[in-house]
């Protein structure tokens, strides 16, 4: 079994995380392959990808809602490439997130 490593994300990761949304038939407009999307994430929520043998195999997004204690967590998006599962991948990136 390969080790996922989970990380923030960054801009770079931009192409890696729409390669991954593309290979899970996420291609339009407000999924991860839409590059305005992820950035929206990156500057007002969380986002995190999972890495196996340097290569992004998956990614997470989460969006906080509110304020004080009725503040929610919401998760926007969770995403592993259909090449990449039965790996733990979507299982490190939730607890991450």
């Amino acid at each position: 079994m390969t080790d996922v490593h989970v990380r923030d994300a960054t801009a770079a990761d931009l192409d890696a995380i729409a390669a991954v949304a593309s290979a899970t038939g996420q291609v339009e407009e407000w999924s991860g392959s839409d590059p305005a999307y992820v950035r929206h994430l990156l500057a007002y929520g969380r986002v995190m990808v999972a890495e196996c043998d340097g290569t992004v195999t998956g990614f997470g997004a989460t969006r906080r809602i509110g304020d004080g204690p009725a503040a929610a967590t919401m998760l926007c998006d969770l995403f592993v490439d259909p090449g990449a599962h039965g790996r733990g991948t979507g299982r490190a990136l939730l607890a991450a997130l």
